[in-house]
């Protein structure tokens, strides 16, 4: 066989393909974990409206997630898998549906026994606020530079923190007697902004259950020298697009790689699983409970007014039969 003349410029090409791209921070939607103890503390961010939720925050109640093993992932460590509400998931056929509704039911069952912790299964409800993040400081008010300037959706594993801001706008709304500052700081347009939106959030000590959540709005105050945001800031349409589909960031590796919420693949090993652990705890019987039959209504409306986008209820979490998860 006869000696190929060697391409060099089609071998660095090659090379160059094969090298691996670190995204910044800054030029990304950054998922922040709030349950994590160093993301803790008080944050001032820019809100940031999402053109398909017409909002800057949404909450996701009743989350159920488990952590096991998926396909999908090279993982060997188990991931967790979050089972939102069907009405996120939009438009299921009648196969999806009734597979949502099998796993959903087996989750609620599992949750009946002692012997499942909340390291395998846990019920969350989340309130995820959008936004610039301008500072970030911990429960020993250290300033934490790891998301400053980068667009961020904060995870609050509490609907509290939602209904925080809204009463913060109410006040100073009612402390000032004007809602004019409202647009200065919250607005769905492009262009300038002049103050921050400002969450305290923090685990409460010792083994008290739940988070302790404020809000406040603070602006610039030129007289006085003080610039919450930098005077040239301005919210520009390449920042708005990374905010586009903050549900799909939500849901992460579950989404398909068409980007589809609902994925055949991980709800089915996932109902695979399900059946052999509830196989283990109840020996050779299969139990069966009114829960592992129970359906649910497949609503598909995202707008203003459902769940992800109404800003004026507020649902705690349920309790569970046997133990707090």
């Amino acid at each position: 066989m006869a000696d190929q003349p060697f391409d060099l410029d089609a071998f660095i090409a090659g090379i160059n393909q094969d090298k691996v791209v670190s995204v910044s921070k800054k030029d990304r939607l950054n998922k922040v974990l709030m349950n994590t103890r160093t993301n803790q503390g008080t944050v001032s961010l820019i809100p940031i409206f999402s053109k398909k939720l017409n909002n800057f925050y949404f909450r996701v109640q009743d989350v159920l997630e488990y952590f096991g093993d998926t396909s999908l992932l090279d993982n060997k460590d188990g991931v967790w898998y979050k089972i939102m509400p069907i009405e996120f998931y939009g438009n299921l056929s009648e196969e999806q549906i009734e597979l949502y509704n099998e796993v959903r039911g087996l989750l609620t069952t599992l949750r009946d026994y002692d012997e499942v912790s909340y390291d395998e299964l846990r019920y969350r409800n989340y309130s995820i606020v959008l936004g610039i993040c301008t500072k970030l400081l911990d429960t020993d008010q250290k300033v934490v530079e790891t998301y400053k300037d980068c667009p961020c959706m904060f995870i609050y594993p509490s609907p509290m923190p939602i209904n925080n801001v809204v009463d913060a706008l109410n006040e100073r709304v009612a402390n000032t007697g004007s809602k004019a500052w409202v647009t200065r700081v919250i607005s769905p347009m492009e262009g300038e902004r002049k103050g921050v939106l400002q969450i305290y959030f923090k685990k409460k000590d010792g083994d008290q259950p739940g988070y302790n959540s404020s809000a406040k709005f603070e602006m610039n105050n030129s007289d006085e020298g003080v610039f919450v945001v930098p005077a040239d800031f301005k919210v520009t349409k390449e920042m708005i697009e990374k905010f586009d589909d903050p549900v799909a960031a939500f849901n992460g590796w579950m989404n398909t790689k068409e980007g589809e919420l609902f994925n055949d693949v991980a709800f089915k090993e996932l109902r695979d699983q399900l059946k052999i652990r509830l196989k283990g705890l109840n020996g050779d019987d299969e139990k069966k409970s009114e829960d592992s039959t129970q359906t649910y209504e497949n609503k598909n409306n995202l707008s203003a007014g459902s769940p992800a986008g109404s800003a004026g209820t507020s649902t705690t979490e349920a309790a569970p039969k046997k133990k707090p998860f």
